[in-house]
């Protein structure tokens, strides 16, 4: 890595990140093995559309706003997105708390929702409004440049959330798997706060002729991004709800654990370098250099984390779930078999559209967010195959969908790099 990208702070602060990611996702990745033996596979089936569901609900409460919070040059600009987000958030989540009152059953009824856990919808205002504030001051410490506060609070979550999925699991009782989620989100807001505290973030900024100010010049994001990202997110939470409806709630726990056991720590890896690209990308725009080289480094490194895990799951994928989560789920590895190409395109590619926040090219994003979607929607009109085939079309199309994407990023790059060689010719002349 020092060869790749030399003694920068894009290295340190990328280390730091991934080993505080690395570190958070051990817990749940060590309390697997428990967890599969006292909860279900219905249990994680019904949780995971649980949770899809935050995963769509958190796109929309904060309307895109919190992705803003690092551009403005002035603290106070950046406090006062900070300030938008928690008002956006907090009254979308009012909104949707009556919404649950008055069509919890329909609701449930509509996403196939176990019925015994049909309560635990009431949690989704919560979830989402403690998740999304969280998201903002993610978004603050980026900022700040306070990457270890951010890996602090990662292993924060994840301790809270498995202290409590253990304790509920040893009663047998499955609601632990709701109750944990939403004790990660309030560990999380609770160090967040600290973390804040210690950048130097004050309340005196807020400012309402000043949010004001910044909601209109930076309307653009949930002008130009809020829905097409919607449709992104939908994209990857629409499987979970593929699988409810066509298959099994078995089927759909054992792709859940593939998710768990693979691609959500490259997913917490992706968020990790993603926040840390961000924040170079931003600076070298504002210092007008150039960013395709150490894009490039960052594929590499990516690259060679993706491939060694295809390795290791096409290898040893089901005797390694047999034995780390129970004889029951060796069937989860033949499934993590097939799905591992799909998720390492996700690695590779995913925490790269950081790139295109930072260079403000919201709607090529939002192009590719959409072209996800329909790709992804085209599966629900497949019918009368079975689950094997299902996974082999979601990889193909995640395949496509990718590559699509990392062609769009360098398109965006190289546009931008050029454009700082013109404007340094001209300022020769």
């Amino acid at each position: 890595m020092k060869r790749l990208f030399g003694q920068t702070d894009f290295l340190r602060n990328t280390v730091i990140l991934i080993f505080g990611t690395g570190i958070a996702q051990l817990i749940p990745i060590l309390l697997q093995p428990v967890l599969r033996r006292v909860y279900a596979p219905a249990d994680f089936g019904a949780f995971a559309v649980y949770f899809s569901l935050i995963g769509i609900l958190t796109v929309i409460a904060n309307f895109r706003y919190d992705l803003a919070i690092g551009l403005p040059e002035k603290d106070e600009e950046g406090a006062n997105l900070f300030f938008l987000t928690l008002l956006t958030n907090f009254l979308f989540n009012i909104f949707l708390l009556f919404v649950i009152i008055l069509f919890r059953h329909s609701i449930a009824q509509f996403f196939k929702f176990p019925e015994k856990f049909s309560g635990f919808l009431f949690l989704l205002p919560f979830g989402t409004f403690f998740f999304c504030s969280f998201q903002a001051m993610n978004y603050w410490l980026i900022r700040k440049k306070a990457f270890k506060s951010l890996s602090i609070n990662k292993i924060s979550r994840r301790g809270a959330e498995g202290i409590v999925q253990v304790s509920f699991g040893l009663f047998r009782n499955s609601a632990g798997l709701f109750w944990a989620d939403i004790a990660g989100s309030i560990s999380n807001n609770i160090s967040g706060i600290r973390q804040m505290r210690r950048t130097a973030f004050n309340v005196h900024f807020f400012s309402r002729p000043v949010i004001i100010s910044v909601m209109k010049r930076y309307i653009g994001f949930p002008k130009y991004n809020l829905i097409p990202h919607l449709f992104g997110t939908l994209a990857l939470q629409f499987p979970v709800f593929i699988i409810n409806r066509m298959f099994t709630k078995t089927d759909l726990g054992y792709f859940d654990l593939t998710q768990q056991a693979i691609l959500a720590p490259f997913a917490l890896i992706s968020v990790a370098v993603s926040q840390v690209l961000l924040q170079v990308v931003t600076k070298k725009k504002h210092d007008r250099e150039n960013i395709y080289h150490d894009f490039m480094n960052l594929t590499f490194l990516l690259l060679a984390i993706g491939l060694t895990s295809v390795v290791v799951i096409e290898l040893w994928g089901p005797q390694l779930y047999s034995f780390v989560f129970g004889k029951t789920c060796r069937i989860a590895g033949e499934y993590s078999r097939i799905l591992i190409i799909g998720f390492m395109f996700f690695l590779i590619v995913s925490p790269m559209g950081a790139v295109l926040m930072g260079l403000e090219e919201i709607r090529i994003m939002s192009l590719w967010n959409l072209i996800h979607f329909i790709l992804i929607f085209g599966l629900y009109f497949v019918t009368n195959i079975t689950f094997i085939t299902f996974l082999k079309l979601f990889v193909a199309i995640e395949v496509v969908a990718f590559s699509i994407f990392y062609l769009l990023i360098i398109k965006a790059i190289i546009k931008h790099d050029k454009g700082i060689i013109t404007v340094q010719e001209n300022d020769t002349i």
